[in-house]
């Protein structure tokens, strides 16, 4: 098993803990929104994705098992950045989240370069770092003096 990096941020505001984790897509905006919307590209990397709500081809938002998330893509040199944001309840969910959207996203990556998909259990070992990001900026898990 490989060790994969992670990449993401959960970051604390007033609703409470929201995961980003972004990704810099090699094609343009259009070709990228295609593999969001195109339902036999989406098959390919996240076949659960239900879409609600899209600004073609900037914004979309949807559910993915049970889970409420936002893309958001900007056409940048070198192709499209992609934005996920997923709120989370837990330190918990932090930990699950965190490094199943940093494997769907290189899964999606993998797909639009033809390059081989990642293997989903190298990104287990993120688990901790995106749960020390969650207790991080809630001070109820901080120790005691």
């Amino acid at each position: 098993m490989l060790a994969i990096q992670a990449t993401g941020r959960v970051v604390r505001d007033a609703h409470g803990l929201e995961l980003y984790v972004t990704r810099l897509v090699p094609v343009s905006a259009t070709e990228t929104w295609a593999w969001f919307m195109t339902p036999a590209k989406v098959k390919k990397w996240l076949p659960s994705l239900v879409v609600d709500d899209f600004s073609e081809p900037t914004r979309l938002t949807g559910v993915v098992d049970d889970a409420r998330i936002t893309f958001s893509f900007v056409d940048v040199d070198g192709g499209t950045r992609v934005f996920l944001s997923q709120r989370l309840s837990t330190t918990r969910e932090a930990g699950t989240a965190g490094p199943k959207w940093e494997y769907l996203l290189d899964s999606l990556l993998a797909r639009v370069s033809g390059t081989p998909t990642p293997v989903e259990q190298d990104y287990a070992t993120q688990q901790p770092y995106y749960e020390r990001l969650a207790m991080d900026g809630d001070p109820s898990f901080w120790p005691t003096r």
